[in-house]
């Protein structure tokens, strides 16, 4: 933006944020296929661990989705639109997310349920930001 080519920045914000989601996949990868190996690292209890696989794959692949987000959401702040990514953010948050968190808590969901709500939240954050990218107004943000 600073050179004025706005069609360059939109290009190596997807370059930058596909990069990102590929090398967190990868990192991922390991512990989604061999989620036991880890897990036993901490703990010890084979029904406590067998609990606890399913949340971890969720939470894993949310986290991945949720780093594309950042990248994302990163990316807007660097060009400028720190406001919209904070109203976006704070609405998400705080009028998505922690209320359904806490609706499915309150309805006596589980750990796996919370994690799925994870995951969601942070796929519309992550479509969200990616559309306001696509769209290409952070580009006239005078700063």
């Amino acid at each position: 933006l600073g050179r004025r080519e706005a069609g360059d920045a939109k290009l190596w914000g997807w370059q930058v944020s596909s990069f990102g989601i590929v090398v967190l996949t990868l990192f991922s990868l390991g512990i989604v296929v061999f989620p036991r190996p880890v897990l036993s690292v901490f703990l010890v209890d084979e029904i406590t661990l067998s609990l606890a696989i399913v949340p971890l794959q969720i939470g894993v692949l949310a986290h991945v989705i949720s780093g594309y987000s950042n990248i994302l959401g990163s990316a807007l702040i660097g060009a400028g639109a720190t406001r919209t990514v904070m109203q976006w953010s704070t609405l998400l948050q705080w009028v998505l997310f922690l209320p359904v968190l806490g609706l499915s808590v309150h309805w006596g969901y589980g750990l796996v349920e919370a994690f799925w709500i994870f995951l969601c939240y942070s796929a519309l954050s992550a479509l969200l930001f990616a559309l306001i990218w696509h769209r290409g107004n952070w580009s006239a943000v005078k700063i």
